[in-house]
Formats: structure tokens, C-alpha cells, sequence
């Protein structure tokens, strides 16, 4: 039998010992040493490994480490395997049907016909029928009107239910929210819209799709996307449970065309795969895994999961193949892949490659569900049954921070799948200066750094509605502080976040035999990252637009910050509202056949 450190808080009692709090169970008092021990058993293990690992990690004889495990063992203190299989058998699960598909477009009328060319023939070849709603971000009125004169035309020739967002329709959809749910429309512009002009409001572009969706399940993708499944020579069957972390491997290509030759297609139906995952109780998905499964980097949280009632997945993610998709790929040298950090150091060559190129592959081996995780936005289905947060509107990453409200919200869980999806993005290159990318703040890293303070000191709340509602109030009490205690708070913020970080550089430089090309990087970034952090103007977003004084980025900062805080305090009246719209027959989406 199989054993790993339980749900179990540790508190400090004095110098020689511990207050060890099983949850659901009666406090232990122990030594300091076997809650040491206990920390360093967070894989099941047979009591004989953990003995050894034990013995090795803290340079004890065999006879005191066996001593130690027996002590934990008595206090209850590790869960055995049948145990943990004993509460998933418990959970819930509510699986659900894919009802609507979602194409988010943008001044590309060809990619947008591809992209709904490709999953049309998806849908019908797999005997679906969704509706199809287009939600479009082009600023100019004469791409949108020939878009919805497109769109209109392919639904009366293919005899399918084509909806269409654009500017116009949003703007009627903010005025029929503001009527409904008493929200100021200023909010609502901000939700929906980008009243300031940013460079990017692909976000605004997604709330619409959550409010167009309320109440039901869908599927979304980019127009630079196409629906031609794939699967890498990696992926293998069985399941898998990790904490905070990217699941996702990644493979390095010099040309698009390798990447697409490095994967299988297959006749697969995405949307079935989604639905395999979506809405699922994290502990039923556990409990009827078929094939192996692995458990060795489950977190707290994600154990937790496993023995509740609520905890479900409410986001599901395809791989990709092609165009990355990414920022930068500095972040690369901290992955948590041991396998795609090998890739990217076995050459000199590899390592530029990977630096270089942004044609990869990048999915999960087998399928996989996490607390957190990475949020990839080309392509990803969502359970909006149930409240999901809305998209950060302005500027980069907001699946990002999507992402890490969804983490912080407690009960909701992201799924990964086990096939890719080509990203048919143009060809095109990564900006220079990878390295110098470590101390550049963009707003969605403040945001998302705020989000996890704020969340870490949340008490666990009753639904989602309430815990974004307060995340939303805390956030805007450090939006309304004055201009140099906020600019402290977001200090903090991201400082949590680089902690982190820099200890993981550390433990990658500490490793034996690392190749002199990534040692030296690895310095550089550490050196980059530390100067950042305690430089005067490591808070300052460098996507804003330049050309103001500290000063007024700054307040700048501060506004969109109150401003999201303010979206997330009012977003359950407002999806609220839109469901009831949506009933009533005025969706955020108009049907084009009408």
C-alpha cells in the first residue's frame, strides 16, 4: 500500500514541536522533525520508500527514519491510497453538451473563413449542430459590415445558425445590460468595450462571449486557428492530477512545417473530447480513470478536490501546433517540465531554436486536470453554467489573468487534453530581448499579482459570486489609496510573485552538469530580475502607452486597476442580466439568417 502526506496544516507550538491540523480531523501535537519528515512526503510512497527518501533527505539512520514514518502513521497524518479512492467515490459530477462555438476575430476577413470553414466541417463530419457566433474586434465599420455580409450569406448557403457581435451589437447589449441590471454604463464600456483606446480589447471581445453564453456550455477559438486534431508522439493514455503548475510539454521547430509533421491527425471529435472533462467532479474523474494515473504533483488544494462534492472542472484547454502564441520565451529557462527543460538544454543549437522560432507543440501527455495551470485562449471550452470571471478587456494576457481569478476562486479546476490544434498565425518572430523580458511588467502581471495576494488572505466563501464580488471590493480599496501607498501594494504584489522565481533559478542553477550557455543566462535573468525588483520603477506597465511621466502612468495604472476591481464586484448581476436577455430573445450575438 501506498501512502503521501494527508490534508494537514502545520503550525509551530515552540522550538522542539508542531501543531499538525488534519482537516476533518483532531489536532496532533508532534515533533519538530516528524513535521519536517511529513513535508518531504508529498508522493505516494510504500512506507519502506519513504523511509529511505526520508533517511536521505534529512541524513537520518535507517532506524530513526523508520521511527519517524511509524509516528506519523499513528497520528494519522499520511492518507493512504485506498482512503484517497474512498472520497473521490463521493464527488459529484455534472457532465455537460457543447451548445454554442465562438470564433473572436479581428481585421482578418480570410483567417476568419478558414477558421469557421474548418470547424463547420468538424461538426457536421461528427453530427453536430452548435450554433456558431462570430464575435469580432475590427475598429473599422466597413471589415465589420462585410463580415456580417459574409456570415450572412454562408448561413443561407450551408443551412447553419450563424450569430455576430460586433461593435454595434456590443453597444446594444451594454444599453440593454445597463437597463437590466442598473450597472453604469461607464462599466459596462469598460466590460465590453475599450473606450481608451488601448492597443488590444481581446478581452472585452471574450466577455462578450461569457455574457452571449450565460447559462450554457461553449467552445471557443481565434480565426488564426484551424479544427484539424492532432496528437503528439508523447501523449499516452491515463490520467493525471498537478498543482499549480504548467502540465503542458513543449517541443521545439524550426519551421511550421516540421512542427505539423512532428504531430498524428486524427478524426477526432474536439468537442466530445471537451465534454469528456467539462462540468466533471474532479474526484469522480480520478475515481473512473482508465489507465494509469499519476498523482505526484498534486497540491493541497488539489487533494482537497478530489474528496469534494463542488470542486469541478470549469475550463478545458486543446493543445496547440504552430505559432506559440507566446510573449516571450525567457520564461522557458523556469518551466515546470523537467522534460521540456532537457529539450531546451541537450545543445547550444536546441537552445537558440527554442529561443528563436516560435513553431512548437505544446500539450499535456496524458489528460490532465489542475488547480491553476496555464490559460492558453486560441482554443478552450468553458462550463458557464456556473459563474465564471470575466477577461481583464485592454491590453495582453488576459487569459492570463482569467486564469488566475479562476484560481483563486476555489472550487474551479482547469482540464487539459491530450491533442493539439493548429495556431495558423502568420509567420513572424519573437521581439529581441527575450532576456531583459524577466523585469518587464506588463498590466495583466499586475493584475494577475494582485489577484493572488488578494485571494491568499480571502476566507473561503459560499459561491463564486461572492468570492469575486469580495475579490472585487478588496481590490478596489487598493485602487482608491493614494498614489504612493498603492504604488507600495503593487510592489508587494509582484515581489510575491518574483520570490518564487528567483528561488526556482536558483534551485535550476544548483543543478549538476547544467550546460554553461544556460548557466549564464539563468545568472543574467537572476541579476535582471533582482535589479527589477528593487528599481524604483519596477511597477510601472510596460505596455501602457509611453510618452507620459511616471506620474501619470502610474495613476493610469491605478484607474484600470479599480476599474477591474469594480467589473468583478458587479459581474454576477451582469451575467445575471444577460441571461435573463438571452431568455427573452436579445443575445449580445445577433442571428445573421433572420
Amino acid at each position: 500500500m501506498r501512502y503521501r502526506m494527508g490534508d494537514v496544516a502545520i503550525r509551530p507550538l515552540s522550538n522542539q514541536t508542531v501543531i499538525a491540523l488534519p482537516r476533518g480531523g483532531p489536532p496532533v501535537v508532534v515533533p519538530a522533525m516528524a513535521a519536517h519528515a511529513l513535508t518531504t512526503c508529498s508522493r505516494f510512497r510504500s512506507l519502506d520508500e519513504h523511509k529511505v527518501h526520508i533517511g536521505a533527505a534529512m541524513r537520518l539512520p535507517p532506524e530513526r527514519a523508520s521511527h519517524v514514518i511509524d509516528e506519523l502513521l499513528a497520528a494519522g497524518l499520511l492518507l493512504s491510497e485506498p482512503d484517497l479512492f474512498a472520497g473521490c467515490a463521493r464527488s459529484t459530477s455534472s457532465p455537460v453538451s457543447i451548445e454554442t462555438v465562438c470564433i473572436l476575430t479581428r481585421d482578418r476577413p480570410q483567417a476568419l473563413d478558414d477558421a469557421l470553414a474548418s470547424y463547420l466541417a468538424q461538426c457536421r463530419r461528427h453530427g453536430r449542430s452548435p450554433e456558431f457566433a462570430v464575435f469580432d474586434d475590427s475598429t473599422s465599420s466597413a471589415v465589420r459590415d462585410e463580415a456580417r455580409t459574409r456570415l450572412t450569406k454562408l448561413a443561407r448557403d450551408q443551412g447553419v445558425a450563424i450569430s455576430y457581435a460586433g461593435v454595434e451589437e456590443k453597444q446594444n447589449a451594454r444599453d440593454l445590460l445597463a437597463a437590466t441590471s442598473g450597472v453604469a454604463p461607464e462599466l459596462l464600456a469598460f466590460a465590453l468595450g475599450n473606450p481608451e483606446g488601448f492597443a488590444s480589447s481581446t478581452g472585452a471581445n471574450r466577455n462578450a462571449v461569457l455574457l452571449h453564453t450565460a447559462g450554457r456550455a461553449f467552445f471557443s477559438a481565434d480565426d488564426d486557428t484551424l479544427c484539424r486534431p492532432g496528437v503528439t508522439k508523447d501523449a499516452a493514455p491515463g490520467f493525471a492530477l498537478v498543482g499549480e503548475i504548467d502540465p503542458t510539454e513543449l517541443h521545439f521547430f524550426d519551421r511550421r512545417e516540421d512542427a505539423l509533421g512532428s504531430v498524428r491527425f486524427v478524426d477526432e471529435d474536439v468537442l466530445a473530447a471537451h465534454e469528456q472533462l467539462l462540468g466533471r467532479g474532479v474526484g469522480s474523474l480520478l475515481a473512473t480513470a482508465a489507465g494509469p494515473y499519476d498523482l505526484d504533483r498534486m497540491c493541497g488544494h488539489a487533494l482537497r478536490a478530489l474528496q469534494s462534492e463542488t470542486a469541478s472542472v470549469a475550463v478545458t484547454f486543446s493543445g496547440l501546433v504552430g505559432d506559440s502564441g507566446m510573449y516571450s520565451p525567457g520564461w522557458l529557462l523556469t518551466c515546470d517540465s523537467s522534460a521540456t527543460f532537457a529539450r531546451l538544454t541537450e545543445s547550444e543549437a536546441a537552445y537558440q531554436r527554442a529561443l528563436s522560432s516560435r513553431e512548437i507543440s505544446r500539450a499535456v501527455t496524458r489528460t490532465t486536470v489542475a488547480h491553476g495551470g496555464v490559460c492558453m485562449g486560441a482554443f478552450f471550452a468553458a462550463d458557464n453554467r456556473q459563474l465564471l470571471p470575466p477577461f481583464f478587456p485592454v491590453l495582453r494576457n488576459q487569459d492570463g489573468v482569467f486564469g488566475t481569478t479562476l484560481a483563486v476562486s476555489g472550487d474551479a479546476y482547469a482540464g487539459y487534453l491530450p491533442h493539439v490544434l493548429p495556431h495558423n498565425a502568420a509567420s513572424r518572430t519573437y521581439s529581441p530581448g527575450y532576456m531583459v523580458a524577466v523585469s518587464v511588467v506588463r498590466m495583466s502581471d499586475i493584475v494577475m499579482a494582485i489577484l493572488s495576494m488578494v485571494g491568499a488572505s480571502l476566507p473561503r466563501l459560499p459561491d463564486r459570486a461572492s468570492t469575486f464580488r469580495a475579490l472585487g471590493e478588496r481590490i478596489q480599496e487598493l485602487g482608491r489609496l493614494n498614489e504612493e501607498d498603492f504604488h507600495e501594494a503593487v510592489r508587494s504584489a509582484l515581489f510575491r510573485v518574483a520570490a518564487p522565481v528567483m528561488t526556482r533559478m536558483e534551485s535550476q542553477l544548483a543543478r549538476p552538469g547544467l550546460p554553461p550557455f544556460i548557466a549564464r543566462d539563468l545568472a543574467k535573468r537572476m541579476s535582471l530580475l533582482s535589479a527589477s525588483v528593487c528599481g524604483e520603477d519596477y511597477p510601472i506597465p510596460s505596455d501602457l502607452p509611453q510618452g507620459g511621466d511616471r506620474s501619470a502612468l502610474r495613476a493610469m495604472t491605478r484607474r484600470l486597476v479599480l476599474q477591474h476591481g469594480h467589473l468583478l464586484a458587479r459581474w454576477a448581476e451582469i451575467v445575471q442580466a444577460a441571461a435573463e436577455l438571452h431568455g427573452s430573445g436579445r443575445p449580445v450575438a445577433r442571428p445573421l439568417a433572420d
